[in-house]
């Protein structure tokens, strides 16, 4: 009577190449819903409702004051607040040639009054910004001096959700705050890795709310 022979184990070897496959297989399966989710993330909006301003973050031009406009012809708030950000390198170069070259403030100065917007339903603020945490921290000084509690905050789509945990972050309750994302804007959260420009948008977005993540946990 022939004996049993002991059943074999796989090899260590054997089980981290199943393991690959299997990893791999299920990455290809769920590539794109996991990589969905990645872009989902980057976009926070909440219902319009009246607001004591609305503002407009700097860059993303028109998109951003194109949709502001809107809001505030719709009759959500009474006033636009509109940023500065640093001069663009060069600029005073261009300039000293006789080149027209607008800030992107000033184009939305322009674009605002074009489309109706009167002068006194316009606050531009006077600091320069460099940052989207800088920036914030300017307009939420100034809604608190103008007794402001409520913003409408109007941005790229995925500039939203880093944009509103910074402003909550800064105004700590004291200002409720509205995120609302341009319609004008032409980013997509679910095939945002098609295209070279917008994977770039997603992985600056990321790269940048890792950097808020580190101020908060380090009580910036």
């Amino acid at each position: 009577m022939s004996e049993k022979r002991p059943r074999r184990v796989p090899s260590f070897r054997v089980l981290v190449l199943g393991l690959t496959i299997a990893t791999v297989l299920s990455g290809a399966i769920f590539r794109e819903r996991l990589l969905g989710l990645c872009g989902q993330y980057l976009v926070t909006e909440r219902a319009l409702e009246p607001a004591d301003a609305i503002i407009v973050l700097s860059g993303g031009v028109p998109e951003r004051i194109l949709e502001a406009v809107d809001v505030y012809k719709a009759g959500y708030a009474p006033r636009l607040i509109l940023t500065r950000a640093e001069k663009p390198e060069n600029l005073d170069l261009l300039r000293s040639f006789g080149v027209a070259a607008p800030e992107g403030y000033e184009i939305n100065l322009h674009i605002a009054r074009k489309l109706g917007v009167p002068d006194e339903a316009i606050v531009l603020l006077e600091p320069r910004v460099n940052s989207t945490y800088m920036e914030l921290g300017v307009v939420r000084d100034y809604c608190l001096r103008q007794g402001l509690h409520s913003v409408i905050m109007v941005t790229s789509k995925s500039h939203t959700t880093r944009a509103y945990k910074i402003f909550h972050h800064l105004a700590d309750g004291r200002i409720r705050v509205i995120p609302h994302a341009s319609r004008y804007d032409t980013f997509d959260p679910t095939t945002w890795w098609t295209t070279r420009r917008t994977a770039k948008e997603v992985l600056f977005e990321y790269e940048k709310l890792v950097h808020y993540y580190l101020i908060v946990l380090t009580g910036g």
